[in-house]
This record gives structure tokens, sequence and C-alpha cells, in this order.
């Protein structure tokens, strides 16, 4: 039965697919970090030092990184920093000998000779002592490690793993729900119980195969990019690996790292087929997954180090899929005031989490499972207020049945919070330059004149009193410290003449072009002249995330239920019930998009006041030949904002059109619509 859950999902063209998109994205990603590195080296360039010390003694690899450092043409820091990693694997012997005495050296210092024995600092220390104790038998070699670090650490290509772990656990246990076949199977002779624990195994087993390629891509690009390195070397070899006190080589650690993969990513299946098996809806799983998801690894990065809440922090998924740093590190924890390795502690919790939910998902389906998907037809509106036409039928089923009302009003508050959250810094200058222009607003007239003149005589004053400073100091008539403290004042006004300067500018061509004077800062933030789009690709992430969520199931609903065989021979017809659905869609896309657009004229009002909308466009920018106005390029923008949100879901809704299964939608609607976004995001 293993066998035949694995088939059943393998055989599945969008898990294919799937797993083809996942494959390209990691070796796109392994392209991209290798080629637009933060460090700005080649990791060609570490292969090249990889293959020459190689076959090298410690003392030749020594003399070869110092005449590395003084041939090398260019920066030279991470040359330093490779021949620092040499010392301090050289130096291993040391720093095990270090750590083995240094209860005795403490037991010296008065300032802990006088503390209680039961001191958690002092048990930590002795601790350490006791479990570097054995290490002295480990003779690390130096290697060139970029390309096994690279390969072993947690990045944004594990998510792949996880999505496409909760995709086969929907699978293998929401199909049976659409097709009643739940039923049949609990009623075989091999039992329920055979039939739950078949499901859990291909889970394990279908996970174990796909991080195991993940870890062999990885291994393959760094190895063939960076240099391959002798896997049978302890794993104190790597610098940043030297103060663990495993006594292993770097293959066992990258087995150890795979087996890490593989617990984290059975957690968040076996979470999955537990609120599958319960809840009536798809989207719930889907959801509660993401959600368990982000929690899990976020709550390890928001936690910080050496906090009281630091065993919440090794006790998530996100300590676990750090292998490596468990591995490589040495480090306590302080439980109940003794000292618990963090290695030990975060594997037991883990494993104990994922022995557990094998047991709540079995004990879910034997007695606790519901393979009812029909939901109570009750909401928001009355059900016989809303069949009477196509039109209403098809926003009753939508809206209600689907309950995409409610993922739209979620959509709209949580755009709210964030844009009411968002912080918009203004600088000491800005406050300025916003205080004057509008001051200045409006046509120019005399009295806005003699205030540029006066404005103007300010800083002419402060630039005569800073050049007469100078001269004093200059002729010795007073000492520099004295002349700084005199030129301060003078300083600090003249830091906002290139402010003045600007508004100048604008003042002159407002005069010479018979234009209106207008603070320009918010009408700037708003059509992304002065920042980056990254609060954009946020809200189109936040709105991708519930169309799919909402709409996924507007087309699919009809393929799972047979209907459009039906609906085809209906006076009203199959094509005037999908355009019907495209409208509503549409619509709802359009209003999604008009509500962000204009929470961020909101909030950017706050800050950088947005007024005379009916200004012409040049009032803003000086060099536009438009004959447009403010307004007129706000709702531009906002049609075209609105646009992109109904690309998304007409997309959304050609697929939905051409699969059989939602949870398929859901898939593809992640692979083809989110992670994009989320690529563009993160690079």
């Amino acid at each position: 039965m293993i066998i035949y859950e694995l088939e059943r999902v393998w055989k599945k063209k969008s898990y294919l697919c799937m797993l083809c998109i996942m494959i390209i994205l990691q070796i796109f990603l392994l392209w991209y970090g290798s080629v637009y590195r933060n460090d700005g080296i080649a990791l060609e360039e570490y292969k090249k030092i990889n293959d020459c010390i190689m076959d090298m003694t410690e003392e030749e690899k020594e003399d070869y990184l110092r005449n590395l450092r003084d041939s090398w043409e260019g920066d030279t820091q991470w040359i330093d920093q490779l021949y620092g990693e040499y010392e301090k694997v050289n130096n291993y012997e040391a720093y095990i000998e270090d750590v083995t005495k240094r209860p005795e050296k403490i037991g010296q210092i008065s300032i802990f000779s006088e503390k209680k024995s039961d001191a958690f600092s002092e048990k930590c220390i002795i601790k350490s002592a006791k479990d570097h104790m054995e290490m002295g038998k480990t003779k690390p070699k130096f290697i060139v490690s970029k390309g096994i670090e690279e390969t072993l650490k947690f990045d944004f290509k594990d998510i792949f793993l996880m999505i496409l772990t909760v995709f086969f656990a929907t699978v293998i246990t929401w199909e049976e729900k659409e097709t009643n076949l739940w039923i049949v199977l609990r009623a075989t002779n091999k039992g329920r119980f055979s039939y739950i624990i078949s499901k859990l195994f291909a889970l394990i087993l279908n996970i174990s195969i796909i991080s195991g390629v993940q870890l062999f891509i990885n291994y393959i690009w760094y190895g063939v990019n960076a240099g391959f390195t002798d896997l049978t070397l302890p794993i104190q070899s790597v610098a940043s690996y030297m103060e663990s006190n495993l006594q292993c080589s770097i293959m066992f650690m990258m087995l150890l790292v795979w087996i890490g993969k593989i617990i984290v990513a059975a957690i968040t299946g076996m979470i999955t087929m537990a609120i599958a098996n319960r809840t009536k809806t798809d989207w719930v799983v889907w959801i509660c997954s993401i959600m368990a998801i982000i929690f899990g690894i976020g709550i390890y990065y928001i936690v910080p180090l050496h906090s009281k809440y630091e065993v919440i922090k090794y006790a998530s998924l996100g300590g676990i899929m750090n292998m490596q740093t468990l591995c490589g590190n040495y480090a306590n924890l302080n439980l109940f005031k003794a000292p618990v390795n963090v290695r030990t502690f975060c594997v037991l919790f883990n494993v104990v989490l994922a022995i557990l939910l094998f047991a709540i998902n079995i004990i879910v389906f034997l007695f606790f499972y519901n393979g009812n998907i029909v939901e109570k037809k009750k909401g928001i509106f009355r059900k016989n207020l809303l069949e009477n036409t196509p039109l209403s039928h098809e926003i009753y089923k939508i809206f209600v049945m689907n309950k995409a009302v409610y993922v739209v009003i979620l959509f709209v508050i949580i755009s709210g919070i964030i844009q009411c959250n968002t912080e918009y810094k203004m600088p000491a200058k800005e406050i300025y330059y916003r205080d004057f222009m509008l001051e200045l607003e409006g046509n120019t007239n005399s009295s806005k004149d003699e205030l540029i003149e006066k404005e103007q005589r300010k800083y002419d004053q402060a630039f005569l009193e800073i050049e007469r400073i100078d001269t004093l100091m200059a002729d010795g008539k007073i000492d520099t410290a004295s002349g700084e403290t005199m030129k301060n004042e003078y300083q600090m006004i003249v830091s906002y003449y290139p402010q003045f300067k600007k508004i100048l500018h604008k003042y002159e061509i407002a005069k010479k072009e018979n234009l209106s004077l207008l603070y320009d800062t918010g009408y700037k933030e708003l059509f992304w002249q002065r920042n980056n789009c990254d609060n954009l690709l946020i809200e189109l992430l936040l709105a991708a995330i519930a169309i799919i969520l909402g709409f996924s199931k507007v087309m699919s609903m009809e393929n799972e239920r047979n209907t459009w065989m039906l609906l085809q021979t209906t006076y009203i017809g199959r094509k005037k019930i999908i355009r019907t659905k495209l409208i509503l869609c549409s619509v709802t896309a359009i209003f999604m998009g008009v509500i962000g657009y204009s929470l961020r004229i909101r909030m950017l009002n706050k800050i950088y006041p947005i007024r005379k909308i009916l200004y012409p466009l040049a009032t803003v920018f000086e060099n536009s030949g438009c004959g447009m106005s403010l307004i007129g390029l706000i709702v531009a923008q906002m049609i075209i904002h609105a646009l992109i949100y109904m690309i998304i879901m007409l997309i959304l809704q050609l697929i939905s059109y051409k699969r059989q299964s939602t949870i398929e939608v859901y898939v593809l609607g992640v692979i083809i619509i989110l992670i994009p976004l989320l690529l563009i995001l993160a690079l």
C-alpha cells in the first residue's frame, strides 16, 4: 500500500510539474547566488585555491596562503579570511586544551570560586570540558570549505521542500474525501489502521527522496564550482564547525543534515494530514499548513540568542532545519538551571514531536476522521435570496459556499493593518522642505518673493560667518578648537541649504512657466519615484495569497462535481456561466486593487500631504509635456494597479478551468503566481 500511495501522487502531472519547477528554481537560485555574491568573489576563485592545496601538507598550505596574500591583485580581505580559517584549524589542539583545562583555571579565579557550586556558568564550563575530553584524538586538516558550507546551510530553497510536502500530504488525504473512496478503503481486509500507516510511511519516504535529491544537487553544484573536498575528513576541518564536539566525518554530517530536513518536512506533512483529516474545507488545510511553516521557522529567527526564551528558539522547526549549525557548533541551554546540549535538546524534542504527530494522525483517522466536505450552506446571505438568478447563484457559490467573501474582508483588514504600521521616516531636512513648500504652496506673488529673499539672506550670512571664522583660524587669531565651536551654529544652518536650493529652483521655474507651487514628496512616493517597489511587491504577494485561497475553486468545483456537462445543456449554457464567473472574479480583483491603492494614498497623506490634486502634472514633474492633471495620473495608476490584480485573478481562473482537482489549482497557483513574487522580493 505504501507503493500505491506513492505511485498515485507521483503519476500526477501537477506533482511532476511542481517537482520539475522546484528543481529548476533550485538550480536558478544556485546560479544566481554564485554570480551575484555578497562578497564579490566568484566561486571559481575558491575552486582554484582548493585544487592547488588539495595534496599539500599543512605547512605548504600556510606558505601558499601567505604568498597568495602578497601576490593577489585587488581586495585581499577574502584571502585574509581564508588564512584566518587556516590558523583556526591549525590551532585545534590548543583550542581543545584550553576548553578541557578551563574548569581548573576558573577555579583559581576568586570571582568564580566565591560563587555557589550550582551556578549555571560554572556547570556549563565543566560540561563543555567533559564533552570535549575525547576530541584531542581528532586531527583536522585545513580545506577550502566554501562549497561544503553553502551545500549544508538552510536557505530559501528548503521552503520548496516544505511546499511539496504539504501538497503530497494533502493529496493522499483529501482525494478520498472528494471521491468518497475512503469509506471503501477503510473497510478493506487490511483495515483502516494499516491504511493510515501506509500513508504516513509513504509521506516520510517521499520526503526522504526529495530532500536527498535537493542535497545532492547542492553538493554537485558547489563541488563543480567551488571544488570537491575529501568527505572522510573530520568536520573540524571546516573552520566554522571547529567548535563541534562530534567525532564524525563531513560525510556523516551531511547525513545528519539530511535527517534534519526529513524530520522538519515530516512534522510539516503530518500537521497537514491531521488538519486535512478533520477539516471540511480544503483551503483551511493550506492556510493552516503555511502558518505552521511560517511560525515554525520564523520563531527561530525572532527569538534572540541567550534570552530566557532560547528554549523555544531551539524547539522550533527552524532549530533543527539549521542542523549544520547544531552539529557544527557547541552550545548549552539553561534548562531548569542545568546545562543541556542544544543539539541533543533540539533533536530529541523534534523527534518526540514527530512521533507524537505520527500517533495523533493514527488516532484522528481511526476515531475522529471527518470525510464530509459538503459544507453547511449558511453565511451572511440567505440562500433563497441568492439563487433566484444565474448571477445570484454564482455569487452564492463563490462568495458564500467557498467563503471568498471572508477572504476578501480579511485581505482588506490585513492590508489596512500593514499600511497603518508602515513607517515612513521623515528626516529633519525633509521636514524643513515640507514646511517651506507648504508655506509657498499656490501661485507665486510678492510676499513669497520676500520670503525667499529673506531665507537666502540667512544662508548668505551663515556662509560669510563661516568664511570669516576660517580666516581667523588661518591667521592664527583663534585656535582650531574655538573656531570649530564657533562654526557649529552656522554649519547647522547651512546644512539645510541643499533643500533650499531645491526650493529655489522650483520657485524660479514656477515663476518662469507661470505654474503653481506644490509640496511634491507625497506624489513622488505615490508614483514610486523616491523608493524601491518592496511595498508594492508585499501588497501583491498578500493579494496573490488571498486570491489563491478564495478563488481557486471557482472553476474547478464544476470539474470535481462533473457539472459542466449538465450546465452546457441548459438555456444559459456553459459559456455564459464561465463568463459570469469571470466577470464576478474580475470585479472582485479590481475592487481589491482599488482598496489596496486607496489605503496607500491614505497612509502617505498622513506623512506627506497629498493636496491640490487638480494641479497639472508639470507641478510635480518639471519636464512633463503631458497636459494631464495629478488626479488623472492617480486614476491611471489606480487602474493599472487594479488590472494587475485582475491579471493575477484571470491566470488563477485559467488554471482552475484546466485542472480537475482544487488541490492542484492551489499548488499550481503557488508555483506560477506566488513563488515568482517571492523570488523577486527575496532577490
